[in-house]
């Protein structure tokens, strides 16, 4: 049996934590989302889109914030842009619509703030599910040694996964570049 992968378990870092001093922050993230997503609905996109590929060794799974079919455009929504891996995970979303649909996409942000928010395309880096491949590969095999996959506090050179993007260039591939 295959296992499945969903698309920010391989992006970010597995030490990551949040902190109960986020959890405000992210029911206002939720509200914009919601808010976003109705308008985005209106105007003919589909939200909240599940994608799953089969990658051979594994299926991966996402969860779009918008497609917009008619322009050819993967959204996702943030409070900004400064997590490289956010355009990893955009980058990623585009190359799953479009084995998933047989069409090329292009992808934008949609960033929120308490004044409304705005739109910022972005050049989506190519060979992102390649790469991820790699992690979830590294995955796998660390899964099937039975190891312990993550230490608390952990950084990524000691981190006993061992799997952090950052070692497989993801986070140096995901230098915005603005048309």
């Amino acid at each position: 049996m295959k296992p499945t992968f969903r698309v920010h378990e391989l992006v970010y870092c597995p030490s990551m934590r949040i902190p109960p001093s986020a959890l405000s922050y992210l029911q206002r993230g939720s509200l914009a989302h919601m808010a976003i997503q109705s308008e985005l609905e209106a105007k003919g996109c589909e939200t909240e889109v599940e994608i799953t590929i089969d990658r051979g060794f594994y299926y991966l799974q996402g969860h779009v914030d918008a497609i917009d079919h008619d322009k050819r455009m993967v959204y996702e929504i943030k409070p900004n842009l400064k997590c490289p891996e956010y355009i990893i995970q955009l980058s990623a979303y585009v190359e799953m619509a479009e084995e998933r649909y047989g069409r090329k996409y292009s992808g934008a942000f949609i960033l929120y703030s308490q004044n409304g928010y705005v739109i910022q395309h972005v050049t989506i880096k190519r060979g992102v599910l390649k790469s991820l491949d790699k992690v979830a590969e590294a995955l796998i095999l660390v899964t099937k040694s039975g190891r312990i996959l993550v230490k608390r506090n952990c950084f990524c050179d000691r981190c006993a996964f061992n799997k952090c993007p950052v070692k497989y260039g993801l986070v140096k591939m995901a230098t915005l570049k603005y048309p």
